[in-house]
């Protein structure tokens, strides 16, 4: 069944890069890169390295009807997002506030307060983190109360804070190359990647950032000097060194590591798909937690119930935090379902089909728009936040994360205020007046 899973996501990737460089034109696109990432996650499981357990065909057709509905989506989006009606024009690139004064200083503002209070959640975790490593620190966050904010500050933080956080960094990355590699952007990616990675502990924000990097590097390659590259190539090399780092620091090795995480989710998940965890009747609550969290969190404030399904979702999500399987002789993992688990909780094997295909569309339709409004700040920072959500999707469903749900409502008030209105860098060549 892996030769067969295999199979099907190598035609899948040819197919879709075929499907998408006809319909945006060469780079990278999303679909393609979902299918390229799953078929080297898949070719690397076969081996089973460090004595990974084997994968169920159970799971290797979850993946199989998941790339299917995931290819359909491909072939749909490259039919009704079609950017071949398009032209391009010359206007100015609109940048993180459109050098709106008064915008930039508001700005700042807020994301100081935003700083403020993440970096108070630092305080509660500093001296965890300074006697049992950070590791344990993160771990003793999830059960003590007392390294949790109360009352409206936690709401601030989590609703506020730290998805604001997340949004600015995308939207300086694109920035940083946008202003042809700006050093002072560069700065202040990296001193909020450290407040980020200090307020939880987990490395993936500077994950989430280097696949950003390497994102926006290969989109503007060509403009950026030798000078500016060796400079890129220093920034990189900070990111790469907290992940080993912090890595060493819990006692892993790196290739072990890296090998474990990228492909022992379905190890993870050929154990876990028997469990009592699965309800399969959460209807797309699961996979869109972080959609719901938002709107119906808001809700709750304002008196309003949430729907009982909400809360099996979020239970769903917590008890994978929590539940912990051998993958391998010595190796332990938790939480990792991947996005066809997360999608099988909506539904069983129907939803893995329904969910990745919307998925799929939603990849399609940022693609479009960032082929066709390539050069603006706002589609530049949610193309990179797919980017990065599609290369962790060997851990969970992308917008099952509450942080990526709001990091795209930040990212469209970060760039799309009342203040920074520019004229579209694009126009049709049919009659329509406004594609935005």
């Amino acid at each position: 069944m892996s030769i067969a899973c295999l199979i099907v996501l190598l035609f899948s990737s040819c197919l879709s890069w075929l499907m998408n460089k006809k319909t945006y034109g060469k780079g990278i696109h999303l679909q393609t890169t979902f299918f390229v990432f799953w078929s080297l996650i898949v070719l690397w499981g076969i081996f089973k390295l460090y004595g990974l357990f084997d994968i169920s065909d159970e799971v290797y057709i979850l993946v199989i009807i998941g790339s299917f509905g995931f290819l359909l989506g491909n072939i749909v989006s490259t039919i009704i997002f079609d950017t071949q009606g398009y032209s391009k024009s010359t206007p100015k690139a609109r940048y993180l506030y459109a050098e709106n004064r008064t915008y930039k200083i508001l700005f700042y503002v807020i994301l100081g307060v935003s700083i403020a209070i993440v970096f108070s959640k630092i305080l509660l975790l500093l001296p965890l983190i300074v006697t049992q490593g950070m590791s344990n620190a993160r771990g003793m966050m999830q059960v003590d109360d007392s390294l949790q904010f109360s009352g409206s500050l936690d709401i601030i933080y989590y609703y506020f804070a730290k998805p604001f956080l997340r949004a600015s960094l995308f939207v300086m990355i694109v920035n940083v190359f946008n202003k042809g590699v700006s050093k002072k952007y560069l700065i202040i990616v990296l001193v909020l990647c450290l407040v980020h990675f200090f307020s939880d502990g987990g490395r993936g924000i500077f994950l989430d950032m280097f696949f950003s990097m390497f994102y926006m590097y290969y989109v503007t390659r060509r403009k950026i000097s030798v000078k500016k590259s060796r400079i890129i190539k220093k920034v990189v090399v900070v990111f790469v060194s907290f992940v080993v780092m912090s890595t060493l620091q819990r006692g892993s090795g790196i290739f072990n590591t890296f090998y474990i995480y990228y492909c022992a989710g379905l190890q993870y998940l050929s154990q876990a798909i028997n469990s009592t965890h699965f309800t399969d009747n959460t209807y797309g609550f699961t996979c869109f937690l972080g959609a719901g969290k938002s709107v119906f969190g808001v809700l709750d404030l304002l008196g309003l119930k949430h729907p009982e399904i909400l809360d099996e979702a979020n239970k769903f999500l917590l008890e994978a935090q929590a539940y912990t399987v051998d993958v391998a002789p010595s190796e332990e993992m938790n939480y990792f379902m991947t996005c066809f688990g997360y999608a099988y909780n909506d539904g069983g094997i129907l939803a893995v089909f329904i969910i990745m295909f919307v998925y799929s569309l939603l990849c399609g339709f940022v693609d479009f728009k960032e082929s066709v409004y390539g050069n603006t700040v706002f589609w530049r920072s949610i193309k990179i936040l797919f980017f990065s959500g599609v290369l962790f999707t060997m851990a969970i469903f992308p917008f099952t994360k509450f942080v990526n749900f709001m990091g795209i409502i930040y990212i469209y008030l970060i760039c799309s205020n009342v203040l920074s209105k520019e004229t579209l860098p694009y126009k049709k060549r049919t009659n329509v007046v406004n594609h935005y």
